[in-house]
């Protein structure tokens, strides 16, 4: 992700076009400008003083007889530079002609105070406008420093690229989904996806499933703008969500197979401790696996709705009654007290992923998919998506695909 932000004009559609045109300047241009507004409400206040001075000036003149007030007063209106001066001017002219003109102080403090005001709205005006450097937004826009399809020269990149992406994200998962927030979660638009989770029955055929029921994780609405940070206005958002089913398989019976002879040693190993776990076959090979997880098996049952991903928990030596972990044996003979041995060497487990495109639009959205099947289908389905949506959905599936790689 870039981190570079845009120096210029741009709009937050959060606010809508008018509300949320933002300027964005350098560190050395907003000097500039606060320097520039300084000065220029200061002009502005002395040139609108002469212009409201002179209004006023006409709107008293009159013809026929007056006394001095009246001759005094309109000349400190001609000719006073400043609204202080005149302000002083007219609190002397109360005094003098407190006993000799008619009605001495209703003609002139009325005039005396509006010259006060007229300074102190100005001097708030002058006070506010260094406001102009704060952040019409909390949100800066990024500049596009890399656009196009990733595509290096090298085979193994795109590999490492999706094991270093997925690293990080993990991290960010740890640090701003169940700690205390950091720095770091305040990168992205929202820190973190809100979702839910409930118990649904064995997303696969029954006799698979360790348990009746299965752990069901479902993510909010995801915004491309909210969410995602998708600067773009309402008719050109999508949505998208994922669900993920998993539960614990059985290994016994009909789904591990102890390893021996000459398979054994073609594997690099001795004796005959290794077992081979049949959910599906991968690449070239009838088994899932012998020791390390692999993704990508179906258990038994392809799934039309969701891609099956399937991993493999290492058992730790304590009390433990989750099914994800299996039983605990206590360990009676041996010399260490409080140990505990699994009654199965590894705990499979397998997550049907679903997901779905929608158009905020109309309302319309595909039904749960596997990531490389939505991606294809989100075009075809009626969701009557404009271009900037297709774009954007194009944006979304290679993190995808890139989840699935690593």
């Amino acid at each position: 992700m870039s981190l570079v932000i845009h120096t210029g004009l741009w709009i937050d559609w959060t606010h809508g076009r008018v509300a949320g045109a933002t300027i964005t300047p350098s560190g050395r241009d907003s000097a500039f400008l606060l320097a520039f507004v300084a000065k220029f409400v200061t002009i502005v206040a002395a040139r609108t003083w002469r212009m409201v001075s002179f209004v006023c000036h006409q709107a008293l003149a009159s013809g026929g007889k007056h006394d001095g007030l009246y001759y005094q007063r309109q000349l400190i209106l001609r000719n006073t530079p400043t609204p202080v001066f005149a302000a002083w001017l007219f609190l002397q002219q109360a005094w003098h002609w407190r006993r000799v003109a008619d009605r001495s102080l209703r003609r002139t403090l009325p005039w005396a105070a509006g010259g006060l005001l007229y300074v102190g709205l100005f001097a708030l005006a002058a006070i506010f406008s260094s406001k102009i450097s704060d952040a019409a937004t909390e949100f800066r826009l990024l500049e596009p420093t890399g656009c196009g399809w990733y595509l290096p020269s090298d085979d193994n990149a795109p590999q490492e690229k999706a094991t270093s992406d997925n690293l990080i994200a993990s991290a960010y998962s740890r640090q701003c989904y169940w700690n205390e927030p950091g720095p770091v979660c305040d990168i992205l638009p929202v820190k973190s996806i809100g979702y839910t989770n409930y118990s649904v029955d064995c997303p696969f055929r029954s006799d698979v499933c360790k348990g009746t029921k299965s752990s069901r994780m479902e993510t909010e609405m995801i915004d491309s703008h909210v969410h995602l940070g998708i600067n773009a206005p309402e008719h050109d958002r999508t949505q998208y969500q994922r669900q993920t089913t998993c539960s614990p398989l059985v290994t016994q019976p009909g789904f591990a197979d102890p390893v021996n002879g000459a398979e054994v040693r073609d594997v690099g190993w001795d004796d005959d401790v290794l077992i081979r776990y049949l959910y599906g076959p991968v690449g070239s090979n009838t088994y899932t696996f012998i020791v390390a997880s692999i993704g990508g098996p179906e258990p038994r049952r392809p799934r039309r709705d969701a891609a099956t991903d399937l991993t493999q928990l290492r058992l730790p030596r304590q009390a433990e009654r989750r099914p994800h972990f299996g039983t605990r044996v206590r360990n009676e003979t041996g010399s260490i007290p409080n140990v505990y041995l699994p009654n199965r060497l590894i705990s499979p487990i397998a997550c049907a992923d679903g997901h779905r495109m929608c158009n905020p639009n109309n309302g319309r959205c595909t039904p749960f998919r596997g990531a490389v099947e939505i991606f294809q289908r989100a075009w075809y389905e009626p969701l009557d998506l404009s271009p900037a949506q297709k774009a954007t959905g194009e944006r979304l599936e290679y993190p995808e695909a890139q989840s699935l790689q690593a």
